[in-house]
């Protein structure tokens, strides 16, 4: 590792847009060209710091309260960028990680609790002033890095469930077309208000592009970073 600042990539979307599968050909891209990378996915359902998380997203929690909802998210990246990994002879966290020159490409970071916690708030001013908050909160005072790029999967929301319908493994709170068209009628909000988000236009004439083009229009955006 260097002493150079490293680059944190997150792949963002509604549920059913294929982010699993485009963060992995991302990995498997910079795995190719020779890059030093992590692969991180958030919330993090592998460790104990996601039970809040897990807990609202199954309605056992009161989804009322944007920041209540937030904080649990924000707990469950706080404590697994900051977990210990071993790598050979190598002990350190994912935010030493990055700290230290490495790339992280996330499935999902700080811009889902804006995505989908804004989506109950009413005026753009309400949305600005929660981005701030939000903003302050996990890069400011919890030092948690900031990412170099967030890159949205443009997916509208009638294709995003019948892609979740044909993975055949059920629907969790926040996957139905109410839900998922306000959220994506939140993240072009998102865009009004100024929020840098890229959007990858993942779909054409109403049907999904294929894998590998949405695949190369995320390497293009990603050129001057890599």
């Amino acid at each position: 590792m260097n002493n150079n600042k490293g680059i944190l990539i997150v792949i963002d979307s509604l549920d059913g847009s294929g982010k699993e599968t485009q963060t992995t050909l991302l990995a498997e891209y910079l795995y190719n060209i020779g890059v030093d990378y992590h692969l991180a996915s958030f919330p993090n359902y592998n460790s104990p710091s996601s039970h809040g998380v897990k807990k609202l997203l199954a309605g056992d929690f009161p989804d009322n309260n944007h920041f209540a909802s937030s904080l649990l998210f924000t707990y469950d990246r706080m404590l697994s960028m900051n977990d210990k990994r071993v790598n050979g002879e190598d002990v350190y966290t994912l935010k030493e990680f990055y700290e230290n020159g490495g790339v992280i490409i996330c499935d999902r970071y700080t811009s889902s609790n804006i995505l989908y916690q804004s989506i109950g708030l009413e005026a753009d001013e309400s949305v600005k002033e929660y981005i701030d908050w939000m903003d302050d909160l996990e890069y400011g005072k919890l030092g948690l890095p900031r990412p170099d790029r967030i890159l949205f999967l443009d997916v509208p929301p009638i294709t995003a469930i019948d892609n979740i319908r044909k993975r055949n493994k059920g629907f969790d709170t926040y996957e139905n077309v109410d839900k998922l068209t306000k959220v994506y009628e939140g993240a072009k909000r998102l865009k009004r208000v100024g929020y840098d988000m890229t959007f990858i236009e993942c779909t054409e004439y109403g049907k999904m592009k294929s894998i590998d083009e949405i695949h190369q229009l995320i390497i293009k955006e990603l050129e001057d970073l890599l």
